[in-house]
């Protein structure tokens, strides 16, 4: 008999992998004071499973230095995340599949604490199965 690892697909890096073509190596789960704009922040807000299905609750803000930008870039990452079921994403290297994508707020706008970055806020809930390592 086989040993298997059961764990689930870490729901911020499933975002921050299928996100990165909206800005390049700018979008992730931390920010810090190197990060250039635009910059998509990504962060687990709520979790749970039932021992098969992670049930994964994320916010994306997404930064631009003025409100028009920092929206058109929020929706472009909005019109990405609606299409998240349909596309192929890897994560370190395997794939995942996500069975239930819903949006839980779309984006935005909500002020920030640096008054130079402008910031748009959606949520979403993404439900995954279980990998096998």
């Amino acid at each position: 008999m086989a040993n298997f690892v059961w764990t689930f697909p870490d729901a911020e890096d499933l975002v921050c992998s299928y996100l990165n073509p909206l800005c390049p190596n700018n979008v992730r789960p931390e920010m810090d004071n190197s990060a250039g704009l635009p910059f998509v922040l990504i962060r687990c807000i709520a979790a749970g499973n039932d021992g098969v299905t992670d049930y994964a609750s994320v916010q994306v803000d997404f930064f631009h230095n003025n409100r028009s930008s920092a929206n058109d870039l929020a929706q472009h990452g909005h019109s990405l995340m609606v299409d998240i079921k349909s596309a192929p994403i890897s994560v370190n290297g395997r794939l995942v599949s996500i069975d239930r994508f819903q949006v839980i707020q779309r984006p935005i706008w909500m002020p920030y604490d640096d008054e130079n970055l402008k910031r748009f806020v959606g949520r979403y809930q993404l439900d995954t199965r279980i990998c096998v390592l």
